[in-house]
């Protein structure tokens, strides 16, 4: 594991491609900038999930109690993020590098199978979003 100090070469790649003074820092330290590099320059999905995660699970959920999935293939479609903790709840991520073309059938997928679903935007595309 990273945080433990192992070492992986795709890592180290990274690390050395988009950050600089990287020598005397440990691997949690960087994956915090490279996460900060994310934010900044490049939120893609994979940004999403983690904050996700960081934010409902971690801060509003016991994570003994609860799972966290993603990429559960739901009807055609793949739903993104899925909590459970007593109820299930569905996230579909739109970041702002996506376009909603399936967005509907998407939606149609996971409220034959779940509750609540939600939709996850990038501020930009709210507008967008409020007119689906």
């Amino acid at each position: 594991m990273l945080c433990n100090g192992n070492i992986d070469n795709v890592f180290y790649t990274t690390i050395r491609r988009y950050l600089i003074n990287s020598n005397d820092k440990t691997n949690k330290e960087l994956i915090s900038e490279i996460y900060q590099k994310l934010k900044k320059g490049y939120r893609n999905e994979y940004f999403y999930k983690n904050t996700l995660l960081n934010k409902l699970l971690f801060k509003n959920h016991d994570p003994y109690k609860t799972t966290a999935l993603t990429e559960i293939p739901v009807g055609k479609s793949k739903a993104d993020f899925i909590m459970i903790n007593g109820e299930a709840i569905v996230c579909e991520i739109k970041t702002e590098l996506d376009n909603f073309e399936r967005l509907d059938s998407q939606l149609k997928d996971y409220y034959r199978a779940f509750d609540n679903v939600c939709v996850v935007v990038y501020k930009a595309n709210l507008e967008i979003l409020e007119k689906k």
